[in-house]
């Protein structure tokens, strides 16, 4: 049985009644860099089924975000349908609402030790301690501040420095968009080595998550085996 994105890109039109694992292994493939410590973090929507005011009713709609730029606030595509809380307790993967909206909420996947890492490079911590992030000391107390300036903010382009864009391009990103040096997953500025290097790194591990998912149906041996990408690429 196949079930890379070809196949869940159909799927997904058919609603709430789609096969639980299909849709599991769905979402498991666009957290599969996070999972496998190639990538600190991954957002995606929830976009909720159900009306909110109903407490019985907790249906959501998972959406990936494109990587075609930098994140933006309407970037986001290739939704599906299944309970949140079986989700997120499949999944298994630390997780944070940072903005709640009537229509769903934007949630960030990461891993924390890696997480906790890229905030700790000296140039990137220099940067967002000037743009918001002065008295951060903690993961959480970098995460909730994330979340306050997506509440306050239609998109804050810093959030690029979690999901692991180099700082170099989030910069230009925010600063001079039309001056990009190449445009492939991600706009880059500057020196496009480094970048590309990265990119490629992102690509051929999303090609072997997508290899397992469709390969491996047991699905904690899928879990296992995307949970090893890293040393594999």
């Amino acid at each position: 049985m196949v079930l890379g994105e070809a196949k869940m890109k159909t799927l997904i039109h058919t609603g709430c009644g789609i096969r639980r694992m299909e849709l599991m292994r769905y979402l498991l493939l666009q957290t599969s860099l996070v999972r496998g410590g190639v990538k600190p973090a991954e957002i995606l929507t929830v976009n909720h089924c159900y009306c909110a005011s109903d407490p019985e009713r907790t249906g959501s709609v998972f959406h990936s975000q494109t990587s075609s730029n930098l994140p933006s606030s309407d970037n986001f595509t290739e939704g599906f349908c299944i309970l949140q809380g079986e989700v997120l307790r499949r999944l298994g993967l630390p997780w944070k609402t940072l903005r709640h909206r009537d229509h769903g909420s934007l949630t960030i996947f990461y891993d924390p030790q890696l997480l906790a890492e890229t905030l700790a490079v000296p140039a990137v911590q220099k940067y967002l301690r000037r743009n918001g992030y002065s008295d951060c000391e903690t993961l959480d107390q970098w995460l909730a501040r994330l979340a306050e300036r997506f509440e306050t903010e239609s998109f804050p382009h810093e959030v690029g420095l979690f999901l692991g864009y180099p700082l170099k391009d989030v910069v230009g990103f925010i600063f001079a968009r039309a001056r990009h040096t190449h445009q492939g997953s991600w706009r880059v500025y500057g020196r496009k080595e480094p970048s590309l290097q990265l990119m490629d790194r992102y690509r051929r591990a999303r090609q072997l998550a997508e290899t397992i998912v469709d390969q491996v149906e047991d699905w904690d041996q899928c879990v296992q085996k995307i949970s090893s990408i890293k040393s594999l690429i």
